[in-house]
C-alpha cells in the first residue's frame, strides 16, 4: 500500500462520515423543521400524508424568538422576513402580552431619505433586562 492509497482508505473510511455527522448535526433544527412541513411524502409504493398541518409549539416559538432578542430588538417585520415566524402584527401583540415578564413591546426608528426620524416607528419586539441576564447565565 502506498501512501497515496493510504490516504485515500483514511478519507473514505473516516472524515466522510465525520462530516455527514457534523452536517447533521449543525443543521439538526433545519432538518428537524423542513421534515415537519412536509404534508406528503411518496417513495415507490409508500405514500404518507400528514392529516393535519404540524406547526411549532408556542414553546418553541418563544425560545426562538427570546433567541433572536439577544443581541438588539427586532422588529417585528424582521420576524417576518428572516425566520419561520409568520404571525402578524396582533399575534406578536399577545405573546408580549402573555410573556409580559420576558418580553417588551418598543419600537425600531424609521428614517426618510432625507434621515429625518419618522413617527411612529416600526413595531418592535426587545427582550427585558432580566430575561436577558437569564438568558447569559445560561
Amino acid at each position: 500500500m502506498n501512501e497515496y492509497t493510504f490516504i485515500y482508505c483514511i478519507i473514505e473510511k473516516i472524515i466522510w462520515p465525520l462530516c455527514a455527522i457534523w452536517f447533521l448535526w449543525y443543521f439538526r433544527d433545519s432538518i428537524r423543521k423542513f421534515i415537519l412541513s412536509l404534508k406528503k411524502v411518496k417513495y415507490k409504493n409508500l405514500e404518507l400524508e400528514a392529516g393535519e398541518e404540524i406547526s411549532i409549539s408556542q414553546d418553541e416559538s418563544i425560545n426562538e424568538i427570546a433567541g433572536y432578542l439577544t443581541k438588539s430588538a427586532r422588529s417585528f417585520n424582521w420576524f417576518r422576513e428572516n425566520t419561520e415566524l409568520k404571525y402578524n402584527d396582533e399575534e406578536f401583540q399577545k405573546i408580549i402580552n402573555d410573556h409580559s415578564d420576558i418580553f417588551k413591546f418598543t419600537r425600531i426608528i424609521r428614517r426618510d431619505e432625507s434621515w429625518n426620524r419618522l413617527k411612529p416607528g416600526y413595531p418592535a419586539i426587545k427582550l427585558k433586562a432580566k430575561a436577558l441576564v437569564d438568558i447569559e447565565n445560561n
